[in-house]
């Protein structure tokens, strides 16, 4: 498992690095990268945020002057670089990983340095785990169809937080359309029995705004199964 791990980890690098020599050709870089260095994180998890460094050694007899370093994506922040390496002492680069996508994954900056038009890269790659499935939630936050024909729509405050192009070619009668951002804005909805309803194809959103909303003392927060397709 392990050599099928690095075999695999090898493959993702070098389509990486192509990549990579692509995007620097495309803002008129004279030649491939030079990678100058490259580690492997092993196994991270999933979401989360990784703060590592990478070690420059300065092989070469003169001062490395870094203009700038960039990130390859925005998974990757740069939180501290050197601006110069003297001749045979190391640069420090402080990133931080942020780990949204599950699976194989290769991480890079890209460094410019002063009279050389040659950017160097620096890569590193991880195996992400998958994400975790969510537990089944508590059943009070969840609602039938069935349910809501049978206390009656009229009894609560349905509101649709798809788009407005969805809303317009299917809802529920008398639901109100707002996005996420909104609802915890309207006061009047406080003390209303309050249905979140979306494409019912991933509840985790809506299920996260419910323990928000209650949490910010709305007295009655409910997800509706199945949702609203078209």
């Amino acid at each position: 498992m392990g050599n099928v791990l690095r075999q695999s980890q090898m493959c993702i690098a070098r389509m990486f690095f192509t990549l990579i020599a692509m995007y620097c050709f495309s803002l008129g870089a004279a030649g491939v990268p030079d990678m100058v260095y490259h580690q492997s994180l092993g196994n991270l998890p999933f979401k989360t945020n990784l703060t590592t460094t990478i070690k420059w050694k300065n092989s070469s007899t003169n001062t490395l002057k870094v203009l700038k370093i960039e990130p390859s994506c925005d998974c990757l922040d740069v939180v501290s670089q050197p601006t110069s390496i003297n001749p045979g002492q190391e640069g420090i680069i402080t990133v931080r990983i942020h780990t949204s996508t599950a699976g194989l994954a290769e991480y890079a900056v890209i460094a410019d340095v002063a009279n050389d038009p040659i950017p160097k890269l620096f890569l590193m790659s991880a195996l992400v785990a998958e994400k975790k499935k969510r537990p089944y939630p508590d059943q009070r936050f969840l609602l039938t169809v069935r349910d809501l024909l049978e206390q009656g729509i009229g009894k609560s405050v349905v509101i649709d937080v798809r788009s407005a192009e969805k809303n317009r070619l299917a809802h529920i009668p008398g639901s109100l359309n707002l996005p996420f951002y909104q609802v915890k804005t309207k006061a009047y909805l406080k003390y209303q029995n309050i249905i979140l309803v979306n494409e019912g194809h991933d509840l985790e959103p809506l299920l996260d705004e419910t323990s928000l909303l209650l949490s910010q003392k709305f007295s009655s927060v409910q997800v509706l199964e199945g949702g609203v397709r078209y």
